[in-house]
């Protein structure tokens, strides 16, 4: 490097690396803030042999919450592989609609990085938001026959609910936080909790756990963070409708369990915090996923194309609903179950909504435990109705795609938005 001294080149070499890297970090960073920290998405790739350095392009993904950086080797198909799950990803099953035109909060920041200590107890010291007693008001669930909140106990022995400041992701529209139901004693001190119930210093209250980990989920938009219950609750009765149709689904399938459709249970609490407008603390709760999160069709009709192993049954045995004159063995791909399963919402409704978004886990076990749909309302008088079940409703142009387990449930291919009954 022109150099005389190995020393002194050894030292340029670091020091131009340092910058170049500190150059290339902030570049993205810079990204970032013209564009959204949620919104701007890096994807690198480290190409090359396996003992390169790719810490570059490793903290260049780290800049920006939703970055991710992938190791390859030298094997080019192994390239072609990365670019066409990323390109999958980042295009055909993201979730469209959602917050942007408004304006997101500049209190959080997603780190998608956070470690929480799984232990019996939560601490203030460690980032939680601890609430309790006359801080917790209530928690809720949403009643299909009365279409309205009702009341629901929480865990025994709960006092009140705890979550992370910060989330650790974001969806189109909310934030999704840690949290747990927790246990704090009143006036009577306890050998774990050395001071009485008071909420004048965070980084000293602790709290027991009780119940399941949990998530919970609040707006990362200013305008729908005003609006606290009305912006929450109906993602809540979304929730609860899909269940109830994928009950229905379930009982029409009497398929094996990895077949099985469920939706996790969701509850609304209400918190007292002077930082919320007037004073209350809406969130949306439900039972933590375990396991690799997939995605199998967004709320624009584009589904997983990426197979399963083919697990067969056969014909008219297991799904019990259509008499099959051929005996031989039929291959159903599990992967269509969830894709049958948004047709038939729309079959089952009379042709007025399509639950879709499908995500979640899945094993063998459980079947399909998923979270957070889309439903699309499809309205016969107002072709151009869209919303009415948030951001991501698409009405009319929603649309889902048809495969073998359709036909065996007897869903004849339709095009969405033809309903069957007038409203």
């Amino acid at each position: 490097m022109g150099h005389p001294s190995k020393a002194k080149a050894y030292k340029c070499r670091t020091a131009i690396h340092t910058a170049v890297k500190s150059d290339c970090v902030e570049r993205v960073r810079a990204v970032g803030r013209a564009f959204g920290r949620d919104k701007a998405v890096l994807c690198t790739v480290g190409f090359g042999r396996p003992d390169e350095d790719f810490k570059v392009l490793q903290e260049m993904a780290d800049a920006l919450p939703r970055g991710s950086f992938q190791k390859l080797g030298l094997n080019a198909s192994g390239l072609r592989t990365v670019f066409s799950s990323l390109s999958s990803s980042m295009t055909e099953l993201r979730t469209e609609g959602g917050g942007r035109s408004l304006t997101q909060r500049e209190d959080k920041v997603v780190d998608k990085h956070q470690e929480v200590q799984y232990s019996d107890k939560v601490k203030g010291s460690d980032g939680w938001w601890i609430y309790s007693h006359e801080e917790f008001t209530g928690k809720f669930a949403y009643d299909l026959r009365s279409k309205e909140l009702r009341p629901v106990p929480p865990e025994v022995g709960a006092t009140g609910m705890a979550f992370m400041q910060q989330p650790f992701a974001s969806g189109a529209e909310r934030f999704v936080y840690r949290c747990t139901e927790i246990q704090v004693p009143g006036e009577k001190r306890d050998r774990w909790y050395d001071q009485p119930w008071e909420r004048y210093d965070k980084d000293s209250m602790r709290a027991l756990r009780r119940g399941l980990r949990l998530v919970c989920k609040e707006a990362k938009d200013k305008e729908n963070f005003n609006k606290g219950k009305d912006f929450l609750e109906p993602f809540a009765r979304i929730q609860t409708d899909a269940a109830a149709l994928a009950d229905v689904f379930n009982h029409r399938v009497r398929g094996p369990r990895h077949w099985n459709i469920s939706f996790l249970p969701v509850s609304l609490y209400l918190l007292v915090d002077e930082n919320y407008p007037k004073e209350e603390a809406w969130v949306l709760a439900e039972p933590e996923l375990e396991g690799k999160f997939t995605k199998w069709n967004n709320n624009a009709g584009a589904v997983l194309q990426v197979r399963s192993p083919p697990l067969v049954t056969r014909s008219g045995g297991a799904l019990g609903i259509v008499e099959e004159e051929d005996e031989e063995e039929e291959e159903i791909d599990v992967y269509d179950v969830p894709q049958a399963f948004s047709h038939f919402t729309y079959e089952a409704s009379g042709g007025t909504k399509l639950v879709c978004d499908l995500q979640g886990t899945w094993n063998e076990d459980d079947g399909f435990q998923l979270t957070d749909p889309v439903v699309h309302y499809v309205s016969s008088s107002r072709p151009d109705l869209k919303h009415q079940n948030g951001a991501t409703d698409k009405g009319r142009a929603g649309a889902v795609k048809c495969n073998g387990l359709c036909a065996r449930l007897g869903l004849k291919p339709r095009r969405v938005g033809s309903t069957r009954r007038r409203e």
